[in-house]
Protein backbone atom coordinates (compact mmCIF):
# COMPACT_ATOMS: atom_id res chain seq x y z
CA UNK A 1 0.00 0.00 0.00
CA UNK A 2 3.25 2.09 0.91
CA UNK A 3 4.35 1.74 -2.55
CA UNK A 4 1.44 2.33 -4.76
CA UNK A 5 0.81 5.38 -2.38
CA UNK A 6 4.51 6.79 -3.17
CA UNK A 7 4.28 5.60 -6.72
CA UNK A 8 0.67 7.78 -7.25
CA UNK A 9 2.61 10.52 -5.34
CA UNK A 10 5.67 11.01 -7.57
CA UNK A 11 3.57 10.68 -10.78
CA UNK A 12 1.30 13.21 -9.42
CA UNK A 13 4.55 15.42 -8.18
CA UNK A 14 6.17 14.72 -11.87
CA UNK A 15 2.85 16.03 -13.71
CA UNK A 16 2.70 18.96 -11.36
CA UNK A 17 6.17 19.59 -12.34
CA UNK A 18 5.37 19.71 -16.02
CA UNK A 19 2.08 21.55 -15.83
CA UNK A 20 4.17 24.37 -13.79
CA UNK A 21 6.80 24.63 -17.21
CA UNK A 22 4.00 24.74 -19.19
CA UNK A 23 2.74 27.07 -17.45
CA UNK A 24 5.43 29.21 -17.61
CA UNK A 25 5.15 29.11 -21.50
CA UNK A 26 1.87 30.19 -20.92
CA UNK A 27 3.01 32.77 -18.76
CA UNK A 28 5.23 34.11 -21.29
CA UNK A 29 2.58 34.64 -23.95
CA UNK A 30 0.46 36.42 -21.84
CA UNK A 31 3.19 38.89 -20.74
CA UNK A 32 4.13 39.32 -24.45
CA UNK A 33 0.45 39.61 -25.33
CA UNK A 34 0.27 42.71 -22.48
CA UNK A 35 3.71 44.42 -23.70
CA UNK A 36 1.98 44.75 -27.33
CA UNK A 37 -1.05 46.34 -25.62
CA UNK A 38 0.76 48.94 -23.18
CA UNK A 39 4.33 48.29 -24.51
CA UNK A 40 5.28 48.68 -20.60
CA UNK A 41 8.95 47.05 -20.95
CA UNK A 42 8.38 45.28 -17.07
CA UNK A 43 5.76 43.22 -19.43
CA UNK A 44 8.70 41.98 -21.48
CA UNK A 45 11.06 41.45 -18.08
CA UNK A 46 8.50 39.23 -16.57
CA UNK A 47 8.14 37.30 -20.08
CA UNK A 48 11.88 36.50 -20.05
CA UNK A 49 11.74 35.22 -17.19
CA UNK A 50 9.00 32.86 -17.43
CA UNK A 51 10.29 31.83 -20.96
CA UNK A 52 13.99 31.72 -19.93
CA UNK A 53 13.06 28.87 -17.28
CA UNK A 54 10.95 27.33 -19.50
CA UNK A 55 13.81 27.03 -22.17
CA UNK A 56 15.98 24.88 -19.64
CA UNK A 57 13.52 22.77 -18.47
CA UNK A 58 13.86 19.25 -20.09
CA UNK A 59 9.99 19.38 -20.34
CA UNK A 60 9.50 22.29 -22.10
CA UNK A 61 13.07 22.58 -24.10
CA UNK A 62 11.91 20.59 -26.78
CA UNK A 63 8.92 22.05 -28.03
CA UNK A 64 8.63 24.11 -30.58
CA UNK A 65 5.97 26.94 -29.21
CA UNK A 66 8.85 27.41 -26.24
CA UNK A 67 11.59 28.79 -28.71
CA UNK A 68 9.09 30.63 -30.81
CA UNK A 69 7.56 32.50 -27.74
CA UNK A 70 10.83 32.94 -26.64
CA UNK A 71 12.24 34.38 -29.97
CA UNK A 72 9.46 36.90 -29.79
CA UNK A 73 10.11 38.31 -26.55
CA UNK A 74 13.70 38.83 -27.51
CA UNK A 75 12.90 40.24 -30.89
CA UNK A 76 10.35 42.68 -29.10
CA UNK A 77 13.19 43.39 -26.57
CA UNK A 78 15.62 44.06 -29.38
CA UNK A 79 13.02 46.01 -31.11
CA UNK A 80 11.53 48.74 -28.74
CA UNK A 81 14.90 51.11 -27.94
CA UNK A 82 13.21 51.43 -24.29
CA UNK A 83 13.94 47.73 -23.64
CA UNK A 84 16.86 47.20 -25.19
CA UNK A 85 18.73 47.02 -21.54
CA UNK A 86 16.42 44.46 -20.58
CA UNK A 87 18.99 42.24 -22.60
CA UNK A 88 21.70 44.01 -24.65
CA UNK A 89 22.29 40.15 -26.82
CA UNK A 90 18.90 39.98 -27.71
CA UNK A 91 19.03 40.17 -31.50
CA UNK A 92 21.16 36.64 -31.06
CA UNK A 93 19.25 35.19 -28.63
CA UNK A 94 16.32 35.77 -31.18
CA UNK A 95 18.09 34.08 -33.77
CA UNK A 96 18.81 31.28 -31.30
CA UNK A 97 15.65 31.03 -30.23
CA UNK A 98 14.11 31.13 -33.79
CA UNK A 99 16.11 28.60 -34.98
CA UNK A 100 15.10 26.28 -32.31
CA UNK A 101 11.69 26.74 -33.04
CA UNK A 102 11.76 25.85 -36.74
CA UNK A 103 14.25 23.13 -35.72
CA UNK A 104 11.48 20.94 -33.19
CA UNK A 105 8.73 22.18 -35.38
CA UNK A 106 9.23 19.60 -38.30
CA UNK A 107 7.40 16.72 -37.13
CA UNK A 108 10.39 14.25 -38.39
CA UNK A 109 12.37 13.99 -34.70
CA UNK A 110 15.39 13.04 -36.87
CA UNK A 111 15.83 16.68 -37.55
CA UNK A 112 16.07 17.39 -33.36
CA UNK A 113 19.03 16.12 -32.69
CA UNK A 114 20.49 18.12 -35.30
CA UNK A 115 23.72 20.56 -34.75
CA UNK A 116 22.79 23.52 -36.54
CA UNK A 117 24.84 26.09 -34.49
CA UNK A 118 28.21 24.02 -34.96
CA UNK A 119 28.19 21.34 -37.41
CA UNK A 120 27.85 22.35 -41.09
CA UNK A 121 26.38 19.68 -42.65
CA UNK A 122 23.48 19.73 -40.24
CA UNK A 123 22.95 22.95 -41.02
CA UNK A 124 22.52 22.40 -44.57
CA UNK A 125 20.43 19.33 -43.99
CA UNK A 126 18.52 22.17 -41.50
CA UNK A 127 18.40 24.69 -44.29
CA UNK A 128 16.80 22.16 -46.83
CA UNK A 129 14.03 20.94 -44.81
CA UNK A 130 13.19 23.87 -44.14
CA UNK A 131 13.28 25.31 -48.17
CA UNK A 132 11.08 21.94 -48.96
CA UNK A 133 7.83 22.14 -49.56
CA UNK A 134 7.11 18.43 -48.83
CA UNK A 135 8.19 18.63 -45.14
CA UNK A 136 5.62 18.52 -42.30
CA UNK A 137 5.24 21.16 -39.70
CA UNK A 138 3.59 20.86 -36.47
CA UNK A 139 2.32 24.32 -36.81
CA UNK A 140 2.96 25.93 -40.22
CA UNK A 141 1.69 29.60 -38.66
CA UNK A 142 5.27 29.59 -36.51
CA UNK A 143 7.50 28.94 -39.36
CA UNK A 144 5.62 31.57 -42.04
CA UNK A 145 5.95 34.02 -39.61
CA UNK A 146 9.58 33.63 -38.44
CA UNK A 147 10.70 33.01 -42.28
CA UNK A 148 8.05 35.22 -43.85
CA UNK A 149 7.77 38.31 -41.39
CA UNK A 150 10.88 37.80 -38.45
CA UNK A 151 13.74 37.13 -40.30
CA UNK A 152 13.60 39.92 -43.10
CA UNK A 153 13.29 42.58 -40.40
CA UNK A 154 16.42 40.89 -38.46
CA UNK A 155 18.51 40.19 -41.30
CA UNK A 156 18.79 43.75 -42.05
CA UNK A 157 19.61 44.59 -38.14
CA UNK A 158 22.27 41.99 -38.03
CA UNK A 159 23.76 43.59 -41.30
CA UNK A 160 23.14 46.75 -39.15
CA UNK A 161 25.09 45.48 -35.97
CA UNK A 162 28.12 43.91 -38.22
CA UNK A 163 28.54 47.47 -39.35
CA UNK A 164 28.75 49.10 -35.73
CA UNK A 165 31.28 45.91 -34.88
CA UNK A 166 33.38 46.53 -37.72
CA UNK A 167 33.97 49.80 -37.27
CA UNK A 168 34.63 49.45 -33.68
CA UNK A 169 37.00 46.94 -35.67
CA UNK A 170 35.64 43.73 -33.39
CA UNK A 171 36.13 41.96 -36.39
CA UNK A 172 35.17 38.71 -35.05
CA UNK A 173 31.54 39.84 -34.01
CA UNK A 174 31.19 41.61 -36.77
CA UNK A 175 31.90 38.54 -39.27
CA UNK A 176 29.13 36.68 -37.32
CA UNK A 177 26.69 39.48 -37.41
CA UNK A 178 27.23 39.43 -41.21
CA UNK A 179 27.15 36.14 -41.81
CA UNK A 180 23.69 35.81 -39.94
CA UNK A 181 22.30 38.78 -41.66
CA UNK A 182 23.32 36.56 -44.83
CA UNK A 183 21.77 33.54 -43.95
CA UNK A 184 18.22 34.93 -42.82
CA UNK A 185 18.20 36.71 -45.85
CA UNK A 186 18.60 33.85 -47.73
CA UNK A 187 15.70 32.02 -45.78
CA UNK A 188 13.73 34.27 -47.04
CA UNK A 189 14.67 33.67 -50.78
CA UNK A 190 17.22 36.79 -51.27
CA UNK A 191 20.59 37.03 -51.59
CA UNK A 192 22.70 39.75 -49.48
CA UNK A 193 25.72 39.87 -51.44
CA UNK A 194 26.13 43.27 -49.36
CA UNK A 195 26.39 40.89 -46.00
CA UNK A 196 28.43 38.59 -47.95
CA UNK A 197 30.99 41.24 -48.51
CA UNK A 198 30.72 42.76 -45.19
CA UNK A 199 31.30 39.23 -44.04
CA UNK A 200 34.05 38.11 -46.29
CA UNK A 201 35.97 41.55 -45.01
CA UNK A 202 35.47 40.65 -41.49
CA UNK A 203 36.52 37.00 -41.75
CA UNK A 204 40.25 38.35 -43.81
CA UNK A 205 40.30 40.94 -40.99
CA UNK A 206 39.94 38.32 -38.07
CA UNK A 207 42.53 36.09 -40.07
CA UNK A 208 39.62 33.37 -40.98
CA UNK A 209 41.13 32.96 -44.10
CA UNK A 210 39.88 29.83 -45.61
CA UNK A 211 36.46 31.24 -45.12
CA UNK A 212 37.20 34.54 -46.39
CA UNK A 213 38.47 33.08 -49.80
CA UNK A 214 35.36 31.15 -50.01
CA UNK A 215 32.80 34.15 -49.80
CA UNK A 216 35.53 35.79 -52.29
CA UNK A 217 35.22 33.22 -54.62
CA UNK A 218 31.14 33.55 -53.75
CA UNK A 219 31.35 36.90 -54.64
CA UNK A 220 33.06 36.61 -57.93
CA UNK A 221 30.36 33.79 -59.17
CA UNK A 222 27.82 36.13 -58.25
CA UNK A 223 29.46 39.05 -60.02
CA UNK A 224 28.66 41.52 -56.99
CA UNK A 225 30.07 44.95 -57.83
CA UNK A 226 28.21 46.79 -55.12
CA UNK A 227 29.69 50.35 -54.66
CA UNK A 228 32.79 49.81 -57.29
CA UNK A 229 33.98 47.31 -55.39
CA UNK A 230 33.54 44.35 -58.08
CA UNK A 231 37.45 45.07 -58.99
CA UNK A 232 39.00 45.07 -55.24
CA UNK A 233 37.07 41.38 -54.55
CA UNK A 234 39.58 40.27 -57.16
CA UNK A 235 42.62 41.75 -55.90
CA UNK A 236 41.54 40.76 -52.18
CA UNK A 237 41.14 37.08 -53.61
CA UNK A 238 44.26 37.20 -55.73
CA UNK A 239 46.43 38.36 -52.65
CA UNK A 240 45.34 35.16 -49.97
CA UNK A 241 46.14 33.25 -52.92
CA UNK A 242 49.80 35.12 -52.46
CA UNK A 243 49.57 34.90 -48.91
CA UNK A 244 49.89 30.57 -49.80
CA UNK A 245 52.06 31.14 -51.94
CA UNK A 246 50.21 29.94 -55.20
CA UNK A 247 51.52 32.59 -57.18
CA UNK A 248 49.79 31.13 -60.38
CA UNK A 249 46.54 31.05 -58.80
CA UNK A 250 46.55 34.36 -57.73
CA UNK A 251 47.72 35.93 -61.40
CA UNK A 252 44.13 33.39 -62.24
CA UNK A 253 41.79 35.37 -60.32
CA UNK A 254 43.48 39.11 -61.61
CA UNK A 255 43.00 37.77 -65.50
CA UNK A 256 39.32 36.89 -64.80
CA UNK A 257 39.09 40.28 -62.82
CA UNK A 258 40.64 42.27 -65.74
CA UNK A 259 38.31 40.41 -68.19
CA UNK A 260 35.53 41.44 -66.36
CA UNK A 261 37.17 45.06 -65.10
CA UNK A 262 39.03 45.78 -68.60
CA UNK A 263 39.25 49.24 -67.58
CA UNK A 264 40.57 48.86 -64.00
CA UNK A 265 43.80 50.99 -62.90
CA UNK A 266 44.14 48.75 -59.89
CA UNK A 267 43.78 45.36 -61.39
CA UNK A 268 46.25 46.54 -64.03
CA UNK A 269 49.08 47.24 -61.62
CA UNK A 270 48.40 43.77 -59.85
CA UNK A 271 49.11 41.85 -63.09
CA UNK A 272 51.82 44.07 -63.70
CA UNK A 273 53.33 43.24 -60.43
CA UNK A 274 53.04 39.84 -61.50
CA UNK A 275 54.40 40.15 -64.52
CA UNK A 276 57.33 42.08 -63.17
CA UNK A 277 58.21 39.32 -60.68
CA UNK A 278 57.89 36.75 -63.19
CA UNK A 279 60.43 38.47 -65.54
CA UNK A 280 57.52 38.78 -68.20
CA UNK A 281 59.16 42.26 -69.31
CA UNK A 282 57.29 42.16 -72.44
CA UNK A 283 53.73 41.29 -71.02
CA UNK A 284 54.62 43.74 -68.01
CA UNK A 285 55.26 46.36 -70.41
CA UNK A 286 51.88 46.18 -72.42
CA UNK A 287 50.04 46.21 -69.04
CA UNK A 288 52.02 49.63 -68.14
CA UNK A 289 50.71 51.28 -71.08
CA UNK A 290 47.44 50.19 -70.35
CA UNK A 291 47.90 51.99 -66.78
CA UNK A 292 49.45 54.98 -68.10
CA UNK A 293 46.59 55.34 -70.35
CA UNK A 294 44.21 55.31 -67.40
CA UNK A 295 46.74 57.32 -64.85
CA UNK A 296 49.01 59.72 -67.07
CA UNK A 297 50.13 61.39 -64.15
CA UNK A 298 51.30 58.80 -61.82
CA UNK A 299 54.97 59.38 -61.79
CA UNK A 300 55.67 55.74 -60.45
CA UNK A 301 54.21 54.13 -63.78
CA UNK A 302 56.64 56.37 -65.72
CA UNK A 303 58.92 55.22 -63.92
CA UNK A 304 58.09 51.35 -63.91
CA UNK A 305 57.83 51.28 -67.25
CA UNK A 306 61.47 53.13 -67.90
CA UNK A 307 63.21 50.41 -65.49
CA UNK A 308 61.33 47.51 -67.79
CA UNK A 309 62.78 49.52 -71.34
CA UNK A 310 65.70 49.98 -69.13
CA UNK A 311 66.59 46.12 -68.73
CA UNK A 312 65.27 45.60 -72.64
CA UNK A 313 67.89 47.38 -73.53
CA UNK A 314 65.61 50.55 -75.16
CA UNK A 315 67.82 53.41 -73.52
CA UNK A 316 66.10 55.88 -75.55
CA UNK A 317 62.71 55.06 -74.62
CA UNK A 318 63.72 54.37 -71.12
CA UNK A 319 65.41 57.93 -70.80
CA UNK A 320 62.15 59.29 -72.01
CA UNK A 321 60.10 57.62 -69.62
CA UNK A 322 62.55 58.63 -66.28
CA UNK A 323 62.61 62.22 -67.30
CA UNK A 324 58.49 62.14 -67.22
CA UNK A 325 58.62 60.02 -64.14
CA UNK A 326 61.06 62.68 -62.71
CA UNK A 327 59.03 65.99 -64.37
CA UNK A 328 55.68 64.73 -62.52
CA UNK A 329 58.00 64.02 -59.06
CA UNK A 330 60.82 66.04 -58.84
CA UNK A 331 62.06 64.64 -55.66
CA UNK A 332 61.43 61.21 -56.81
CA UNK A 333 64.93 59.05 -55.57
CA UNK A 334 64.63 56.10 -57.52
CA UNK A 335 63.54 58.18 -61.01
CA UNK A 336 66.58 60.78 -60.48
CA UNK A 337 68.91 57.41 -59.45
CA UNK A 338 68.16 54.68 -62.70
CA UNK A 339 68.34 57.90 -65.16
CA UNK A 340 71.66 58.73 -63.71
CA UNK A 341 73.17 55.18 -63.50
CA UNK A 342 71.58 54.58 -67.26
CA UNK A 343 74.02 57.49 -68.60
CA UNK A 344 76.84 56.75 -65.80
CA UNK A 345 77.08 52.91 -67.38
CA UNK A 346 77.15 54.23 -70.81
CA UNK A 347 79.68 55.96 -69.78
CA UNK A 348 81.85 53.55 -68.22
CA UNK A 349 81.22 51.34 -71.78
CA UNK A 350 82.10 54.38 -73.73
CA UNK A 351 85.25 54.70 -71.10
CA UNK A 352 86.16 50.63 -71.76
CA UNK A 353 85.52 51.10 -75.45
CA UNK A 354 88.13 53.61 -75.42
CA UNK A 355 90.99 51.34 -73.08
CA UNK A 356 90.70 49.08 -75.27
CA UNK A 357 91.86 50.35 -78.59
CA UNK A 358 95.26 49.89 -79.95
CA UNK A 359 98.02 52.63 -79.64
CA UNK A 360 97.24 53.71 -83.50
CA UNK A 361 93.50 54.54 -83.29
CA UNK A 362 94.13 58.21 -81.84
CA UNK A 363 91.14 59.22 -83.40
CA UNK A 364 88.71 56.67 -81.67
CA UNK A 365 90.14 57.19 -79.03
CA UNK A 366 89.28 60.53 -78.90
CA UNK A 367 86.13 60.09 -80.17
CA UNK A 368 84.81 57.33 -77.20
CA UNK A 369 86.34 59.05 -74.63
CA UNK A 370 84.68 62.23 -75.65
CA UNK A 371 81.54 59.67 -75.90
CA UNK A 372 82.23 59.00 -72.16
CA UNK A 373 82.62 62.53 -71.09
CA UNK A 374 79.50 63.64 -72.30
CA UNK A 375 77.73 60.25 -70.66
CA UNK A 376 79.41 61.25 -67.31
CA UNK A 377 78.09 64.92 -67.39
CA UNK A 378 74.79 63.76 -68.57
CA UNK A 379 74.59 61.70 -65.50
CA UNK A 380 76.09 64.06 -63.05
CA UNK A 381 72.79 65.89 -62.40
CA UNK A 382 70.51 63.58 -61.90
CA UNK A 383 73.10 61.19 -59.81
CA UNK A 384 73.89 64.89 -57.62
CA UNK A 385 70.04 65.11 -57.11
CA UNK A 386 69.50 61.70 -55.80
CA UNK A 387 72.58 61.92 -53.50
CA UNK A 388 70.63 65.52 -52.16
CA UNK A 389 67.53 63.67 -51.56
CA UNK A 390 69.24 60.61 -49.93
CA UNK A 391 72.37 61.31 -48.64
CA UNK A 392 73.56 58.32 -46.52
CA UNK A 393 73.47 56.15 -50.14
CA UNK A 394 76.69 54.86 -50.92
CA UNK A 395 75.13 53.39 -54.63
CA UNK A 396 74.81 57.04 -55.35
CA UNK A 397 77.97 58.41 -53.96
CA UNK A 398 80.18 55.72 -55.29
CA UNK A 399 79.18 56.63 -59.69
CA UNK A 400 79.25 60.75 -58.11
CA UNK A 401 82.90 59.90 -56.90
CA UNK A 402 84.23 58.43 -59.91
CA UNK A 403 82.14 60.98 -61.94
CA UNK A 404 84.58 63.52 -60.49
CA UNK A 405 87.75 61.78 -60.73
CA UNK A 406 87.27 61.31 -64.73
CA UNK A 407 85.78 65.16 -64.94
CA UNK A 408 88.61 66.64 -62.62
CA UNK A 409 86.01 68.24 -60.25
CA UNK A 410 88.84 68.26 -57.48
CA UNK A 411 86.86 70.08 -55.18
CA UNK A 412 83.96 68.35 -55.21
CA UNK A 413 85.62 65.05 -55.14
CA UNK A 414 87.72 65.55 -51.84
CA UNK A 415 83.90 67.01 -50.36
CA UNK A 416 82.00 63.82 -51.06
CA UNK A 417 84.68 61.63 -50.52
CA UNK A 418 85.15 63.73 -46.70
CA UNK A 419 81.58 63.42 -46.20
CA UNK A 420 81.02 59.55 -46.57
CA UNK A 421 84.05 59.13 -44.50
CA UNK A 422 86.70 57.33 -46.95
Amino acid sequence: MLKKAIAICSVVALSTGVFAQKAKVVSAYNYLNAYERGKKCSELKNGKEAIDAASENDQTRSEAKTWYYRGNIYFAISEDKNCKSLDSDALNKAFDSYSKALKYNIQDPAYHNLDIENNQEDAVKFFQALMNKNTKMDDPAYTADIIGVRFPIMSNRFLNQGVEQYQGKDFEKSYESFGKSVALAQMGGRIDTLGIYYAAISAEKSNKKKEAKELYIVLTTLKYHGDNDGPKIYAYLSQLYKEEGDKEKANEIIKQGRVRYPNDKGLIIEELDYYLQSGKNQEALTNLNLAIEKDPNNHLLHYAQGTILDKMGENDKAEASYKKAIELSPEYFDANYNLGAMYFNKGVEWNNKANDLPLNEKKKYQEYSKNAEDQFKNALPYLEKAHEINPADVDVAKPLLKIYQMTNATDKYKALKEKIGG
